[in-house]
């Protein structure tokens, strides 16, 4: 199971609080507080993309069987979905702090217990990476400074996002 973090120290930058190894941990991915406040601009275009996004994400894993029966085993899908549409809407949130952290170390934890294996489960990010950029590239398509600026931050995030789920599926 996986063990908390023991918060002796804390830090405050640009409203981020967290110990000392996960501020390394974001700064190593180089996710700033700026680039987390540029992201929460998008909230509006990924509430308003939520629906499709998800509706894509399952319909590209229900084309596997053993995923399909994971989630008949375990949850439903329309649950599963409002889970992801608040992922998804999550994404454009302007601070990481310790309840941002420890909600996506309980996903990881969650789908370790239920036999989802790493491979499947850092492949479906690629949905979100991909329809992030289409996102960002329809607001900003012509401008390829902005453009690059904004997915760099999403990507960065997802990155981080994915950090996470990977360390409850190594820790104890």
């Amino acid at each position: 199971m996986f063990k908390k973090v023991e918060l002796i120290t804390k830090f405050l930058l640009g409203g981020i609080f967290m110990d000392s190894s996960r501020l390394r941990q974001i700064e190593f991915t180089q996710l700033t507080t700026e680039e987390l406040q540029l992201m929460s601009k998008y909230k509006d275009e990924f509430t308003k993309e939520a629906e499709r996004v998800v509706d894509l994400f399952y319909g590209h894993i229900f084309k596997y069987a053993e995923l399909k029966k994971i989630i008949e085993d375990h949850s439903t899908v329309n649950r599963l979905k409002e889970i992801q549409k608040q992922y998804f809407i999550s994404l454009t949130d302007e601070k990481i702090d310790d309840a941002y952290i420890n909600r996506r170390i309980a996903i990881g934890l969650k789908h370790r217990e239920i036999g989802l294996y790493p491979k499947w489960y850092l492949g479906a990010y690629q949905i979100y990476f991909s329809e992030a950029f289409k996102i960002i590239l329809s607001i900003h398509g012509d401008d390829l400074e902005t453009l690059e600026k904004v997915y760099s931050a999403f990507q960065k995030r997802l990155n981080f996002d994915m950090q996470l789920a990977m360390e409850s599926y190594i820790s104890d």
